[in-house]
């Protein structure tokens, strides 16, 4: 895989690091919604993982 094609954020998707000055308090706080929603996402997709890593150990091992 080349680093040039992984995926970038498009639009309005929120950038960690981005610059927070000249965003209103309105928008600061649809910011905050957009990482939580997105810290859900990236939960569950650890989760997901570790259960299919679990599940293909416990394949190798009988």
């Amino acid at each position: 895989m080349d680093w040039d094609e992984v995926a970038k954020p498009k639009g309005d998707a929120a950038v960690v690091g981005q610059n927070l000055e000249r965003m209103s308090i309105d928008e600061l706080r649809r910011l905050v919604g957009e990482l939580e929603t997105e810290i859900l996402r990236v939960s569950a997709e650890i989760d997901r993982k570790k259960m299919i890593g679990s599940q293909a150990e416990s394949v190798f091992k009988s």
